[in-house]
């Protein structure tokens, strides 16, 4: 079910072994692909589209495609497979969180 292959394999790949390029291969395009169809649709909060807090709101202000074109938005979410999506691990990463040094932590 994480991949989509619980019921059917129709790309045939070989699940068997989880630490094998293709399989390893497979998982990152799939969960690729679904961070980009829930990306486009609900424009979810964290994203790596979002590298600083100043963005956030700019993000949430566009259009998403769930709002714009339903039916649309609900073909693409046919295309999504498993459970799997990509971690969003650049989400304010040019943020510094460096507390200031007139706060007692900054000192």
């Amino acid at each position: 079910m994480l991949l989509g292959t619980l019921w059917e394999n129709k790309y045939n790949i070989d699940v068997s072994d989880p630490i094998s390029d293709e399989f390893y291969n497979y998982y990152r395009q799939v969960a690729r692909t679904n961070t980009l169809i829930y990306e486009e649709v609900f424009a979810p909060v964290p994203t790596d589209c979002v590298r600083r807090i100043d963005q956030i709101d700019e993000y949430m202000r566009r259009p998403k495609l769930k709002d714009v074109d339903s039916q649309n938005a609900q073909e693409k979410l046919n295309c999504i497979r498993g459970l799997v999506v990509e971690y969003p691990i650049y989400f304010l990463d040019e943020e510094n969180y460096q507390p200031s040094y007139l706060t007692p932590e900054g000192t």
